[in-house]
């Protein structure tokens, strides 16, 4: 039997792999909003009454208020795609990566990797905090879901060979 060291005992694969739930379930928390914001892209026309009488308080929330009620029907259809294809497609992958189906874990990798890539563009073009956040979140997502398909495939090559 090995004895671990003090570092390897902190980060134990039984850690990696609840870190790993925890990102999934806090990435279909985040999908299902993006679906929201989608619809609320698409539907804002609804709550326009509400938005004018916020508007017309005053306080904290009347220039949110204001800034949507100004959008263009372009900027309300684009933020509508956006919003809501990307909660529906990180919504799938989470149901996916849930259910351990294989396909799910080298998917969402690419789509993580890429939606990075752009958060990258985006900070160096106009530095953001919130998006360094997000960049940082999505890299311990990718480095999670690369650790936890290297699990998965191992187990599944223990059982086929029990099997055989």
């Amino acid at each position: 039997m090995t004895t671990l060291t003090p570092a390897q005992q902190i980060i134990t694969e039984e850690h990696l792999h609840k870190a790993f739930l925890a990102t999934i379930a806090l990435n279909g928390v985040i999908a299902i909003l993006d679906i929201m914001a989608g619809f609320f892209f698409a539907y804002n026309h609804l709550i326009d009454p509400y938005l004018t009488t916020l508007s017309q308080q005053g306080g904290v929330v009347a220039p949110l208020a204001a800034l949507i009620q100004n959008m263009s029907g372009r900027v309300q259809t684009i933020g509508a795609f956006y919003f809501f294809s990307h909660g529906a497609v990180k919504l799938l992958l989470v149901w996916g990566l849930w259910k351990t189906k294989l396909w799910a874990y080298p998917v969402s990798i690419i789509f993580l990797s890429g939606f990075s890539l752009y958060q990258l563009y985006e900070i160096i073009i106009h530095f953001s905090v919130i998006v360094t956040a997000f960049l940082l979140f999505n890299t311990i997502v990718i480095i999670l879901v690369i650790n936890e398909y290297r699990r998965v495939v191992a187990m599944t090559k223990l059982t086929i060979n029990k099997i055989t």
